[in-house]
């Protein structure tokens, strides 16, 4: 009796565990942000390595009242610009994280077979406490990998939207 006990703890063991791992991978993790509390989004662009003269990474943040850029090159800051957004812009860029299923996933697309020079975003967002997820996708080669899921690319899109000389800003930063 004790062994059939056991047998069936480790079968009800395997089964909650084999159902958690599904939902995360399937659905993904964290659940979609409390948009009411989150006080600050965050998307980074991080350029392929090429020589610094053409080198261009940005950080863009967004807050109910701002929204801030910051393009460098190597962590040297070539350009920094302030624009003020409306609460119902911020709104918007929190909705496109939970419509593009912003979120954590196990991104092995091949892994980067050693490939350099790639390039990554990273987003992440916080409340008035700190910050609820930061996430990395790695682009290299036509693969990627990374803990960051969801459209990322539309979502970077619809935060750039939020610079009004996005493509200036960051062709003119030499």
């Amino acid at each position: 009796m004790g062994y059939l006990q056991r047998f069936r703890t480790i079968i009800i063991v395997i089964l909650i565990s084999v159902t958690i791992a599904v939902l995360v991978l399937f659905v993904g993790w964290p659940l979609p942000p409390d948009l009411t509390t989150v006080q600050r989004i965050e998307y980074r662009f991080g350029d392929s390595s090429v020589p610094p003269e053409y080198h261009r990474s940005y950080t863009i943040t967004a807050t109910p009242q701002e929204v801030t850029i910051v393009v460098d090159s190597y962590g040297d800051i070539l350009a920094e610009e302030r624009y003020p957004i409306t609460e119902e812009q911020f709104r918007t860029i929190g909705q496109s994280l939970v419509d593009n299923r912003i979120r954590y996933v196990r991104l092995r697309l091949g892994g980067d077979d050693g490939c350099t020079g790639g390039t990554s975003e990273t987003v992440a967002y916080s409340d008035s406490e700190g910050e609820l997820f930061r996430a990395r996708v790695s682009h290299c080669g036509g693969r990627s990998s990374g803990l960051l899921g969801g459209n990322v690319e539309t979502f970077g899109n619809d935060v750039r939207e939020l610079i009004p000389d996005f493509d200036t800003l960051v062709a003119l930063s030499a």
